[in-house]
């Protein structure tokens, strides 16, 4: 595992955890909706971290999440992130559905899949501004063979120069002469 997969993965495992736990709170401890039915136990809502957790990570490798996304749009990424999180909260739900021990706030559910959205993009935008300053740096770098040392090759070369933050090193060319 690389090291900024690494930072993925445990960045969003806290995102999770903190998502999942600031959601009770918010429901419950700053009830923004008048709370009819009790307030809940905390250990009710924290036994069904690890669950939710196994969840996300198994729907993260599946969605492609931790893919290198070098030359990508933000966009893209931010798309798979809530793809990620909706999926998972929607699997949730369902498990929750026929897990009859105890049940969840659905607010509780709706504030979660928004914290972690939010978070879960912010998270992944700071690890990838920080590659890029890596990348700058000349850390993390994808070495590059271009092939045709003519006008063609010292475009394309000029253009991978214009862009360090991308983590290309021409590394040289590739001619019949």
């Amino acid at each position: 595992m690389t090291n900024h997969i690494s930072a993925l993965f445990i960045s969003d495992s806290l995102v999770i955890f903190f998502s999942w736990l600031a959601a009770y709170f918010i429901r419950f401890k700053i009830p923004l909706v008048p709370v009819t039915q009790g307030t809940p136990h905390l250990e009710q809502y924290i036994v069904v971290l690890i669950p939710i957790w196994i969840i996300f990570m198994v729907n993260m490798k599946i969605c492609n999440l931790y893919q290198p996304l070098r030359g990508k749009s933000y966009f893209s990424e931010f798309y798979v992130i809530v793809k990620v999180v909706s999926l998972s909260v929607l699997i949730l739900t369902a498990v929750s559905f026929f897990y009859r021990e105890a049940s969840f706030s659905r607010l509780v559910v709706v504030i979660f899949w928004g914290i972690t959205s939010i978070l879960m993009i912010f998270a992944h935008t700071l690890v990838r501004k920080g590659l890029m300053v890596l990348r700058k740096k000349g850390v993390n770098l994808r070495r590059v063979l271009i092939v045709g040392a003519g006008e063609l090759g010292q475009s394309v070369a000029e253009r991978i120069d214009l862009h360090p933050e991308m983590g290309f090193s021409v590394e040289g060319y590739l001619t019949r002469h």
